[in-house]
């Protein structure tokens, strides 16, 4: 008798609900070997334990490594102890997997049946066109045609990230104040991938999306998210910024691993983002909230011996535990921060009236500091604003981080000055910024004049030799 035809006669051992989940098991090839996958087995071990019910009483169907099926055990019968056992809720797991895979596919299919794929290539032009005026609408289309086009927009967003890295010393090389026509396509074509890398951070971020992602991003190191979080988040504008600090929010799971190493670099702007990410997490999350409070920097006894970076660190780390605590309040602030840039914006005028502030309504006045191409670099006052979006930024989806559209046409597009000035604040921070051309404003001396030192011969004789 075959391991199959002997399977199926052992089904009678569970019951009518436990059958079907066997027989589904049986008949979907997919399913199995996602199912396999996930139970790690090691070297040794030729046969998996599937569990339906409870771990240690079974019921059990029992299956090779290479996905033949052997038997079903009836709850209470005993499995061997070299057996690995796949628990109900890593067999739930694959399942649910699987089944949004399909259901990904069958989107796709029906996507491209309605031709929407022309869609999709003409809203990512758009995103990289637009930049921080990319609107809400068109950002919930791709995110609902977002199976045609996950693919090639991470591997997108992998070649931008790359892009922005090797833009460390073209920065250096440009004299900010003063940029002829080829430096100013230079300009033109950083910010061009700086908005799109900010845009496609956002919609890359949320775990269905990421798992796929990830799998792009494999060709990079091991610690790929966390260097395209580095790159981003040194840029130091609040698009950039806050989006860097969202999407680590978004990797619960795995943000801790990721930030934790970052406490013994001193660099100031990793600092300040990992004291930031770890307040996301802590309201993002109350499994991990105790862990990452415990994580942030603690206030320093001796202040005076400390560095700049240290100093910096604790005071962060008090920001964090301070917005943990009080996030009603710093929510709060945010809002009232937002509703007076909004109007701002939106009317042209330093100081909009209180009309004009309370108009802008809640979901502008949210999202409307993730849009600004303002830096924070080398600026405390503006630094200090990251906090009060704290909150907002642990519950955020992917739609809120952009701007209605009727709100959106309204604001002045990001140009040239928004990008040198991006890039100037980047470029100190960095030391890549070239010195003050030095002038020799002494008269110049001819090699048979005189020499200056008073030797009565001619320079070329003397000094000058």
């Amino acid at each position: 008798m075959g391991h199959d035809e002997h399977f199926l006669r052992r089904l009678d051992r569970v019951s009518d609900h436990h059958v079907e989940i066997s027989l589904t098991l049986y008949r979907d090839e997919a399913l199995l070997r996602e199912v396999l996958s996930r139970a790690e087995l090691p070297p040794g071990a030729e046969r998996l334990a599937i569990s339906l019910n409870d771990p240690n009483e079974g019921p059990f169907v029992i299956v090779t490594r290479t996905g033949r099926f052997v038997t079903c055990l009836a709850e209470g019968m005993k499995i061997g102890s070299d057996l690995v056992v796949l628990t109900r809720p890593r067999l739930d797991a694959a399942i649910a997997r699987v089944e949004r895979m399909r259901e990904r596919i069958a989107r796709v299919t029906t996507l491209q049946r309605e031709g929407k794929d022309g869609t999709a290539q003409r809203l990512l032009r758009k995103l990289a066109d637009s930049g921080l005026r990319f609107c809400r609408e068109d950002a919930e289309t791709l995110i609902q045609i977002w199976p045609l086009i996950g693919k090639e927009a991470g591997i997108t967003f992998a070649k931008v990230v790359d892009g922005i890295r090797e833009f460390d010393t073209v920065v250096a090389a440009l004299r900010l104040h003063k940029l002829h026509p080829p430096e100013l396509d230079i300009v033109r074509k950083f910010g061009r991938i700086a908005w799109s890398a900010s845009n496609l951070l956002v919609l890359t971020s949320e775990p269905e999306v990421s798992e796929v992602f990830d799998q792009i991003l494999e060709r990079y190191d091991v610690d790929a998210r966390l260097g395209i979080w580095e790159t981003l988040f040194r840029l130091g504008t609040f698009s950039h910024s806050l989006r860097v600090l969202w999407s680590i929010g978004q990797r619960r799971k795995r943000a801790l691993e990721h930030l934790r190493p970052l406490r013994e670099v001193t660099d100031v702007e990793l600092n300040v983002m990992r004291e930031y990410a770890l307040g996301v997490v802590a309201l993002g999350s109350s499994k991990a909230r105790a862990e990452a409070l415990k994580e942030l920097a603690r206030p320093i006894k001796d202040p005076a011996t400390a560095n700049p970076v240290q100093r910096l660190a604790a005071h962060c780390g008090d920001s964090m535990r301070a917005v943990v605590t009080n996030e009603a309040v710093y929510d709060g602030a945010y809002l009232i921060k937002g509703r007076g840039v909004a109007a701002a914006l939106l009317h042209n005028l330093n100081k909009p009236t209180d009309e004009m502030i309370a108009g802008i309504s809640d979901d502008i006045a949210r999202a409307i500091i993730p849009n600004l191409a303002l830096s924070w670099l080398r600026s405390d006052p503006l630094l200090e604003v990251i906090p009060l979006a704290i909150p907002w930024l642990a519950r955020a989806t992917r739609a809120e981080f952009f701007l209605p559209r009727a709100f959106a046409e309204q604001i002045r597009p990001s140009d040239d000055q928004d990008v040198i000035q991006m890039l100037s604040a980047f470029a100190e921070t960095r030391r890549l910024r070239p010195g003050p051309t030095v002038r020799n404003e002494a008269p110049k001396v001819g090699r048979n004049d005189p020499c200056t030192c008073g030797s009565g011969k001619k320079h070329k004789r003397c000094c000058g030799t």
